[in-house]
């Protein structure tokens, strides 16, 4: 029974396909030997060259498909590669030498900030040390250790809130983070800021402990008001359930009209509002801590130990920087040369083999007879004059229909170049290239040995 959908016809964009499958796939069968005979009204001939026509436009297209991956290793990356191969080397020398001179700067730096600092008067005798001046990234992290603290008292009280205001959860939320604010924010870190600078520039003792004093009245009353508050809405939340139809609105006058009679006793109240009248009182009190302690006074050992971070970072980069760049000459500059050009091999090797295949099968004439003898079957099945294999071997000839490798020099041009590359570095630039390696890496150990007194030396004599 024969097999339909070999005789399948393409359909007329299939033809423009670029799958070229058919041509290294013996199992494979092409569409358009077919279409062109059953195209043909009876015209054999004209379609025959068609046929022959697009076999040698299809074989030409393969080869330039096969030859895409040589000719992009011969682009841009050739040219990166040919600079790396004659100038990389020297450039990571240059690299290196002036990674050198930066650390001798900084270690000229650092031995001048020493001495200053050696010759400046000790803190014993100088006038007494003046406030150190926070970062920016220490107020942000002041914000945000204030903004956790007032989070956690707003969300521990606004579910009551919620449940209690005819305002909502977010009417209740709102609320509870003004309420945290002025608790941790304002009377706590505020105070707290307020009375370390009162602190530091006054002498009088009293005057500050009498502003300690008043601080801590002022957060007991506060939280003591908004404990009663809570305990407020939590009696109102239980006469409303005890209400049959449950409408009672209730808002912040009408939780301030029944806080008057509680009595400003914590024991007295609900465990729920005594354990969040002492949960305010706590994070006030570390909100004070915080902004009591935020600005102190300058460390006199600040600045040593900054110059001993600064004088252990250049010796660690110095130590460490022959390793470094002997690395990027002897690993990285020379596995990437030597790779591209091993990649070039490759590349070049596939697109010959595929180029040869094609040429042994064009030359062995088994593409032009597949081709011609789906031509004819699709012929002979569609029309009623019928040919045969002689007659198109005789039309070709008579009509001198080029059969020839669809080869173009460029196609010949690229392999060789590849070619060319490949046999110069092996004869003479890779013995050059590894050479001058090896050169680089010595001169990379001398730069290094003669920067020594000028890094190191000079970092010693700061002591």
């Amino acid at each position: 029974m024969r097999d339909d959908r070999q005789d399948r016809v393409a359909a007329p964009e299939e033809l423009n396909e670029d799958d070229h499958r058919w041509i290294e796939d013996p199992n494979a069968r092409p569409n358009w030997p077919a279409q062109y005979a059953r195209e043909a009204g009876g015209q054999w001939t004209a379609a025959h060259r068609r046929l022959i026509a697009k076999l040698r436009a299809e074989g030409a297209q393969y080869i330039n498909e096969k030859l895409d991956h040589l000719r992009n290793q011969l682009g841009v990356p050739h040219n990166g590669w040919t600079f790396q191969r004659t100038q990389g080397s020297a450039q990571v020398v240059m690299d290196a030498q002036d990674e050198l001179k930066r650390l001798q700067l900084r270690a000229q730096a650092n031995r001048a900030d020493r001495h200053r600092l050696h010759n400046s008067p000790s803190p014993a005798t100088s006038v007494a040390e003046g406030p150190r001046k926070p970062t920016t990234q220490e107020w942000w992290k002041l914000s945000a250790i204030l903004g956790v603290c007032i989070a956690i008292e707003a969300v521990a009280n606004s579910y009551l809130l919620a449940s209690a205001l005819t305002t909502g959860l977010v009417g209740a939320f709102i609320t509870a983070i003004v309420v945290s604010f002025l608790n941790v924010g304002a009377l706590g870190a505020g105070i707290g800021l307020l009375l370390s600078a009162l602190r530091r520039r006054t002498a009088q003792s009293g005057l500050f402990y009498g502003s300690l004093v008043a601080w801590g009245a002022a957060a007991l009353l506060l939280n003591l008001l908004v404990g009663r508050h809570r305990e407020a809405f939590a009696r109102l939340i239980d006469a409303r359930e005890q209400q049959i139809s449950g409408a009672v609105e209730t808002n912040m006058a009408t939780a301030t009209e029944m806080a008057s009679a509680i009595p400003y006793i914590p024991s007295s109240w609900q465990f729920e509002s005594l354990l969040f009248f002492c949960l305010g009182v706590a994070l006030c009190v570390f909100g004070f801590f915080k902004g009591y302690t935020f600005i102190g006074a300058e460390d006199p050992h600040r600045a040593r130990r900054e110059l001993d971070h600064q004088k252990a970072a250049i010796l660690s980069e110095y130590h460490s920087l022959s390793e470094r760049y002997r690395g990027r000459l002897t690993e990285d500059l020379r596995a990437s040369v030597a790779g591209w050009v091993e990649g070039l091999e490759r590349a070049w090797q596939n697109a010959i083999n595929d180029k040869e295949d094609l040429k042994a099968n064009w030359s062995g004439g088994s593409l032009l007879a597949q081709v011609e003898a789906l031509f004819i079957t699709a012929y002979n099945d569609s029309h009623a004059e019928k040919i045969d294999q002689p007659m198109l071997d005789e039309h070709r000839e008579k009509a001198g229909i080029d059969i020839s490798f669809p080869a173009t020099p460029a196609d010949v041009q690229v392999p060789n170049e590849a070619r060319d590359i490949i046999r110069k570095w092996i004869e003479r630039d890779q013995k050059a290239f590894f050479e001058d390696i090896s050169a680089q890496t010595k001169e990379i150990d001398r730069v290094w040995t003669d920067y020594r007194p000028l890094i190191v030396d000079e970092l010693a004599a700061a002591e």
